[in-house]
């Protein structure tokens, strides 16, 4: 039996015989308690029967804080780790090196005694878990940084107790080795995720603004973090954030028909592992006219199966796109429509434009919204300038300039065009508010 072990035991049987008077809290340093249950008898017997189960629960755990588990932490995914080791002291010179101002490091020691290893291996192993999983998931880069040496200084830590304490799993120096030497790695998963975080905001913006700043977010976080990268980690952001500036300076269209493209080819894929020719058109209202032709149908990708239409590959779509899901004739159930009875005479009908009057809204409406939000964004940004810029700027407040009435817009235009604003709209973007607001009070929107 370990030290540990016995100590819990004694104060087990302590507490049995003694707790009335409160040896149990005297043991564990509570002089104030003691002197409490000395003077009420152990609180009435009821502290007495607490510190009989605190001393159980005390006595359970013993084992536990023997023998710390390193179990499914030692993951720096997907990364594998070399062979080459890394000795204690070397990786500790690394560390110190490396994070000369890092204030969450643990208090270092040459050595540890085998009862220091044996009450911190436990804290310490959680810290390097949770810091594994920090690190191959966040997306901040301040956050990345500071987990992943957290990461490297307690798992020196930890190497210097294994003469004391067992690990099970990975061993330790290993884990430690394969952090080291696979920093690039994870710097370059880390840009990626950045990236990819980047990319999803500014797709799915409609906002201008918005979308360049994402691009500048991602920008300030590479910039900041540029020395800690190597020259082929530098490359790949730089790269990145080209990519990232083309889809800022993408149209609405543009942007809607290139997430189309990739959606059809993931919908190609998926017909291939599905080994079926046939795909089934999606539907949703408010979709444009040359989606109308083809939804809800079902078509043969490659043209052979002389039942079904051949599967379009460009057909103009001006919206978001119709969805093209794997089908296998004789087994899927047409999903978009319980009213189709025959699917090959359905999917055989004429290609004509069959929205009602409120899908044509619906569309209408969309395409208007974003003219409605692209001309508010602008107006904001002239009104920031012309505040700032203006002599007297009659208008205190942006909701004030926007509740303000046509005339007296046209009436300011003039004195706008002398510091070089345009404020007017053109009748396009007229017309298109003006529809937008209908078609919303109209449809409830």
């Amino acid at each position: 039996m370990n030290n540990d072990k016995t100590k819990a035991l004694t104060t087990l049987i302590l507490t049995i015989f003694f707790g009335w008077f409160g040896i149990y809290r005297l043991l564990k340093g509570q002089t104030g308690l003691f002197v409490l249950w000395l003077l009420t008898c152990g609180l009435f017997g009821v502290g007495w029967i607490v510190d009989i189960i605190f001393a159980i629960i005390d006595y359970m755990d013993a084992d536990k804080r023997t023998a710390p588990q390193l179990q499914q932490v030692n993951k720096i995914q997907p990364v594998k780790a070399s062979n080459t080791t890394v000795s204690p002291k070397a990786s500790f010179s690394y560390v110190q090196h490396y994070l000369k101002d890092f204030s969450h490091r643990p208090d270092s020691k040459e050595y540890y005694t085998k009862t220091e290893a044996e009450q911190l291996a436990p804290s310490y192993l959680k810290i390097v878990e949770e810091c594994t999983k920090i690190v191959n998931s966040t997306k901040d880069h301040r956050t990345f940084f500071m987990r992943y040496d957290m990461l490297i200084c307690y798992l020196v830590e930890l190497q210097k107790m294994k003469c004391y304490v067992k690990f099970t799993g990975k061993d330790i120096s290993v884990f430690l080795n394969e952090v080291l030497s696979t920093r690039d790695e994870q710097i370059k998963l880390f840009i990626n995720r950045r990236y990819e975080t980047a990319k999803r905001n500014i797709e799915y913006s409609q906002n201008k603004k918005v979308k360049f700043q994402q691009y500048n977010f991602y920008n300030s976080a590479i910039k900041e973090i540029e020395c800690e990268l190597s020259e082929s980690n530098l490359l790949e952001a730089a790269k990145l954030g080209e990519k990232l500036k083309s889809l800022c300076d993408e149209t609405i269209d543009q942007t809607q028909k290139r997430m189309n493209d990739e959606v059809m080819q993931i919908n190609l894929e998926n017909a291939k592992e599905f080994d079926t020719d046939l795909v089934e058109a999606g539907y949703f209202r408010g979709c444009c006219g040359e989606c109308a032709k083809y939804r809800k149908r079902w078509f043969s990708i490659s043209g052979n199966d002389k039942r079904f239409p051949k599967m379009p590959v460009d057909y103009g779509c001006t919206c978001s796109g119709i969805d093209f899901s794997p089908v296998i004739y004789g087994v899927s159930e047409p999903v978009y429509s319980d009213e189709i009875d025959d699917i090959i005479e359905f999917s055989n009908r004429p290609f004509i434009d069959d929205r009602d009057d409120e899908e044509i809204k619906l569309y209408q409406y969309d395409r208007d919204r974003h003219i409605f939000e692209e001309v508010r964004e602008r107006d904001r940004l002239l009104f920031e300038k012309m505040q700032k810029e203006i002599p007297d700027f009659p208008f205190k407040s942006f909701n004030s300039y926007r509740r303000t009435s046509k005339d007296k817009i046209k009436q300011y235009a003039e004195t706008a065009k002398k510091y070089g604003f345009n404020i007017l709209y053109s009748e396009e973007e007229e017309a298109a508010i003006a529809r937008y607001l209908l078609n919303k009070k109209e449809l409830g929107l």
